[in-house]
């Protein structure tokens, strides 16, 4: 983001669902506690990588 698109004024990142793995629940739900094994860091993980790029 900070090499394409802060030169146009983009401030934020949302990171929405996803990062975050299937819980014990029925279906595909998301569980807040269970961290996807792409994203081993957890959200603190996704959060220093994304801001070490601003």
């Amino acid at each position: 983001m900070a090499e394409s698109l802060k030169d146009y004024g983009a401030e934020y990142v949302q990171i929405d669902d996803g990062w975050q793995g299937v819980g014990r629940g029925f279906g595909e739900n998301r569980d807040w506690a269970t961290v996807d094994r792409r994203f081993p860091d957890g959200m603190d993980g996704l959060a220093r990588y994304t801001k070490a790029w601003v």
